[in-house]
């Protein structure tokens, strides 16, 4: 599994997206910049060059046509995929940083979370490309169709920055993960946080790092810098499964059509310089999701710790970004499915005896 190495970024991945279709990596980083890949030869296409600071968080639409980003400078961008024209930036009101962005479903509304004074907004906006195209309306006319936590005396959302953010199944609900360690479901309809689990129980506050969707969207993972990833179901939050690693995680994603979960992290930045990255575990390492088993791992060629993995939606390729400024897009052998269902079978047949 030979790496595709992507070095353009002068400071660390924030951020690493496949789009639906997988040809196409985004990245983005505290360098300012969010750049796009061909995922198939690691061509750099282009640079959405716009914000005035770190860029945490780009998604784009299910046509790959729009594109959002999530400035530390308070704003988001609103981007044309194809030719990296900037259409708008917006600045929330208050204006705080924007950690992430997500597209919801058929592209009619956006997600936009933003942190500042120990306090996380989700703010939902309407999409319709012809207002937001046109340069006679102002930025600072787009307000957001719905906003969480309602305002009150008593705040009753997330008080640290949200890592990670879902629109839930028909986009009746969005599901948040924070560093405060809380997972959150927040109902479109009443307007409620009606469900939140902490993510450790043992160890409430525990900074969450990512979650993620299974294939049909039943199952959450999430990753945590207790050295843990855990599968929650989407509908109860309830905990089902807990992947322990030896090192900090940074993301946790789920295979779409085999048993298997990847993760990945690493020691912290301001130790590297005195760790090759051999000790530094640097690897994306797999581990079973029935059995919870580790199985195996990949090293990445990575020399400090990975702060985030994309899989593509057909699972034969992923993108790791890392805290010295790399992205590294790698492809699964042909024969890996075959190789991995031996091992599972190894695996049950030894339970059975």
């Amino acid at each position: 599994m030979k790496p595709i190495q992507l070095s353009a970024h002068t400071r660390p991945i924030t951020r690493v997206r496949i789009n639906r279709d997988g040809d196409l990596c985004f990245s983005t980083s505290k360098d300012g910049k969010a750049m796009v890949w061909y995922c198939s030869n690691g061509e750099r296409l282009g640079t959405y060059d716009g914000h005035n600071g770190a860029i945490f968080d780009f998604d784009v639409d299910s046509d790959t046509r729009y594109g959002l980003s999530a400035g530390a400078d308070c704003a988001f961008g609103l981007w044309e995929v194809s030719t990296g024209k900037l259409h708008r930036l917006v600045y929330p009101r208050p204006p705080d940083r924007v950690t992430v962005v997500r597209w919801g479903c058929g592209s009619k509304r956006f997600m936009v979370c933003t942190f500042g004074q120990r306090k996380s907004h989700i703010l939902i906006y309407d999409f319709d490309a012809k207002d937001w195209e046109d340069e006679s309306i102002p930025s600072d006319s787009f307000k957001p169709a719905v906003s969480f936590p309602r305002q009150s005396e008593n705040w009753t959302g997330h008080t640290a920055k949200v890592a990670e953010a879902l629109w839930g199944p028909v986009g009746k609900c969005v599901i948040t993960a924070a560093e405060d360690g809380t997972i959150r479901k927040w109902d479109l309809t009443s307007g409620d946080g009606d469900q939140f689990v902490q993510y450790n129980p043992q160890q409430k506050g525990m900074i969450i790092t990512s979650m993620s969707y299974s294939k049909d969207r039943t199952l959450i993972i999430a990753s945590a810098k207790d050295k843990t990833a855990r599968i929650f179901e989407t509908q109860t939050l309830t905990a089902l499964k807990c992947f322990t690693s030896d090192k900090p995680l940074n993301c946790a994603v789920i295979h779409p059509f085999l048993n298997l979960v990847m993760v990945c992290g690493g020691q912290d930045a301001r130790d590297v310089t005195t760790t090759g990255s051999n000790s530094g575990k640097f690897e994306v390492e797999f581990f079973h999701t029935v059995f919870e088993e580790k199985i195996g791992h990949i090293r990445t060629g990575h020399f400090s710790p990975i702060n985030y993995i994309a899989l593509s939606t057909d699972g034969s390729h992923f993108a790791t970004g890392a805290e010295e400024g790399n992205v590294r897009i790698f492809k699964f052998d042909n024969d890996f499915k075959h190789k991995f269902e031996a091992l599972e079978k190894s695996f049950v047949d030894v339970g059975m005896k």
